[in-house]
């Protein structure tokens, strides 16, 4: 296989088929492909498989890590930002040279506890302490500390491998499902199917059941599937998960079939079902919002649908999905451009007001905001977001102002 010939071939074919959808350039997907192959294993014993990488802008890509730095460690290392977890700038702004863009390079710490579950002896220690900045805050011991987690993935066989050739996070592309899903199916048929087979492991934990549903009647090998480290999952069934991870490695490494698992993964407990807009004080039947009438409301308002989720009227953004928890069209983002910036507001049927908000740093630290994050309902909704805005910023005043979304929109 020239791996190179079929990334272009499979990337031209999601340009073709998904022209709406914003995705990386051709070289960002190369560069996160380059990433990959660093840290392939010899031999492969388990391949994770995961969704995609984050969106990698045209300022990320302007970005990169630190030579003399990493080439100490890792001869040979690749040194272009992407927004990949085995890229170690991501998530590490003091290896990176080259300003900072207006978006947070957070990483993904829930990846991070997944390599380190991986790797564990003792799945009861998996010691994430060493790979996390709230663990270790000394950046040069926990960059090694990194180091030494993919370098003993890499000695053990497990490889990290994505659905998606392309970012499907920090782009809006999940504003669409359904190219989403068209797009994983693309790359699995034109590249990934062919690169599973040929590194021919012995198991595959797929992560996400968005990814099971798409690949997983594909799959010529034995596999299990873990929920999202963001999905809609209590603590403790986020600790079961990684605890997962470590019995399935061990399993696997030795030789042996992975264990059965030990109780089942539930939810956490849905709030209950109110009418939209409705506060929860003012008792009423249960009633279905249907997405017909979501879109009589946003037609009355002068929005025009552009896509199957999204509406547009001016400069402002609406998306209306089914959520996590509900079984029907609750959610609303509302988003306002403003500058370079982008205001988001996710609000539920289910409070009486807006429970997420991307506003300014004071903003966020206030009660409003720390009474919602400390609700079991709301605690690992995993729709908080921190980004920096200007502290005059007008949004601050509208998330406290207004109670009903349709206010908003």
């Amino acid at each position: 296989m020239d791996k190179e010939k079929e990334i272009e071939k499979t990337y031209h074919l999601i340009k073709e088929n998904c022209p709406h959808i914003r995705i990386d350039c051709l070289e960002t997907v190369k560069q996160v492909e380059e990433y990959r192959q660093y840290w392939k294993p010899d031999k492969t014993n388990i391949v994770l498989l995961a969704e995609s990488h984050v969106y990698t802008d045209q300022n990320d890509s302007k970005r990169k890590l630190n030579q003399c730095f990493i080439q100490k460690s890792l001869p040979g290392y690749p040194l272009n930002f992407v927004r990949f977890v085995y890229c170690l700038g991501y998530g590490e702004d003091e290896l990176l040279n080259g300003e900072k863009g207006s978006r947070e390079n957070a990483g993904t710490p829930q990846f991070w506890k997944i390599f380190a579950s991986c790797i564990a002896t003792n799945p009861d220690n998996p010691r994430y302490y060493r790979v996390l900045k709230s663990g270790t805050s000394c950046f040069a011991e926990r960059l090694q500390n990194k180091i030494s987690v993919l370098k003993e993935m890499k000695q053990n066989g497990i490889w990290l491998l994505d659905a998606s050739i392309v970012g499907l996070y920090g782009n809006g592309a999940k504003n669409d499902l359904s190219a989403c899903d068209r797009i994983i199916e693309i790359c699995w048929n034109n590249y990934i199917e062919g690169i599973v087979e040929q590194a021919e492991p012995k198991f595959v934990i797929i992560i996400g059941k968005g990814v099971e549903k798409i690949v997983g009647h594909k799959l010529k090998i034995p596999f299990e599937v873990i929920d999202l480290p963001s999905a809609w999952l209590d603590a403790s069934s986020l600790r079961r998960n990684f605890r997962r991870y470590t019995e399935i490695c061990t399993a696997i490494l030795n030789n042996q079939p992975p264990p059965p698992r030990t109780g089942t993964i539930q939810p956490a407990p849905k709030p209950p079902k109110t009418r939209l807009n409705q506060p929860l004080h003012q008792p009423s039947a249960p009633q279905k919002q249907t997405s017909s009438k979501l879109e009589n409301i946003l037609t009355e308002h002068g929005y025009k649908q552009t896509s199957k989720n999204g509406w547009v009227k001016s400069n402002r953004f609406v998306q209306v999905v089914n959520s996590l928890e509900y079984d029907f069209y609750v959610r609303v983002t509302w988003k306002e451009k403003w500058r370079n910036y982008h205001a988001i507001i996710f609000d539920y049927s289910a409070v009486n007001g807006p429970i997420c908000v991307v506003p300014t740093g004071a903003l966020f630290e206030t009660n409003f905001v720390n009474e919602k994050r400390k609700t079991a309902a709301y605690a690992n909704s995993g729709y908080w977001w921190t980004q920096k805005f200007p502290e005059d910023h007008e949004l601050s005043q509208l998330v406290i102002k207004h109670k009903n979304r349709w206010d908003l929109l």
